[in-house]
């Protein structure tokens, strides 16, 4: 657990994926949907996806989102389709 603590975004929990790998894969996704469409989409997703883009979008560390972000459940959340493209050009 401290291990963790100390490294979020990278440590991976036994048996599942550190934040590192789930916004991999949830910007992956998000690349998809964007080349796909043209208009605009309706994205339900856990909360920590959630997290994840707007710590990005925002510019706030992974550590510190948690204490930065109070998003409750079934919230919805705007982006634009600039936030998106901002965050996934920070993720490569």
């Amino acid at each position: 657990y401290r291990i963790w603590c100390n490294n979020i975004r990278y440590t991976r929990i036994p048996g599942g994926e550190s934040y590192q790998d789930v916004a991999e894969r949830a910007f992956e996704t998000l690349d998809r949907i964007i080349s796909e469409t043209n208009d605009d989409v309706l994205i339900v997703t856990h909360g920590v996806v959630t997290y994840l883009i707007r710590s990005l979008v925002e510019n706030v560390q992974f550590d510190k989102m948690n204490k930065a972000f109070n998003i409750g459940n079934a919230v919805p959340i705007r982006f634009t389709l600039e936030d998106i493209l901002d965050a996934t050009s920070m993720m490569a």
